[in-house]
């Protein structure tokens, strides 16, 4: 199971992304098959229209903003992905929500195996 100040900082970066501009569509932790490690998987609209590298840039001045807030996250620690990513549309299809953001202030953790997922409750 991913550690829960992982899982706790991870609702707080959620928290923390209008401050940049960026649209959760879904979030959720996911551990690697090969290396095991848990990875935060962000389903961000601005991936496919801005690029990766952008959001990313964005992310990484967010937790140097807060990094008081950070103790575990870090920016290796998280993929981003389009809405249209086939493991996007996977996860939407299962979580029944398709596709809608997910509220900052009402984000709660679900645990699976080798998943953890973010969704509004």
């Amino acid at each position: 199971m991913v550690e829960s100040p992982l899982v706790e900082e991870g609702r707080i970066l959620l928290g923390l992304l209008p401050e940049v501009h960026l649209r959760c569509g879904g979030a959720f932790w996911i551990r690697h098959e090969e290396s095991r490690a848990w990875r935060l998987v962000l389903i961000l609209p601005q991936v496919d229209t801005q690029g990766p590298a952008a959001v990313y840039a964005k992310l990484q001045s967010l937790l140097e903003r807060h990094a008081g807030e950070f103790s575990k996250l870090d920016l290796v620690d998280v993929r981003l992905i389009g809405p249209k990513d086939p493991l996007a549309e996977l996860v939407d299809a299962w979580q029944g929500r398709g596709g809608a953001p997910v509220p900052s202030e009402q984000i709660h953790a679900s645990a699976g195996s080798d998943m953890v997922t973010y969704s509004s409750q």
